[in-house]
């Protein structure tokens, strides 16, 4: 009887113990996924041919840093030299 106790008892903490080891776990892997993203954009105003506003649009997109965002907005800016417009900075 005692040996069956003593089995029982060491069963309960060794399944106490791979628990409390599996959060650990997984806590570390959630500290490594973390990665922020800030939104970034780009505000887009167009005129007509008079200097009217007839539009405006505002581009956006997550980036996870600052150089990231200034290489996002300038090929933004490209696609809209390319597709035909004319962009001047205000």
């Amino acid at each position: 009887m005692k040996k069956l106790l003593l089995l029982a008892a060491f069963g309960i903490v060794g399944l106490v113990n791979a628990r409390t080891l599996e959060l650990k776990i997984s806590e570390k892997q959630t500290e490594k996924s973390k990665i922020a993203f800030q939104l970034c954009g780009v505000s887009v105003t167009y005129y007509d041919g008079d200097g009217n506003v007839t539009g405006y649009d505002l581009i956006t997109s997550d980036q996870s840093s600052l150089e990231n965002c200034q290489m996002w907005q300038s090929l933004v800016k490209h696609r809209l030299q390319k597709a035909g417009f004319t962009l001047t900075a205000q």
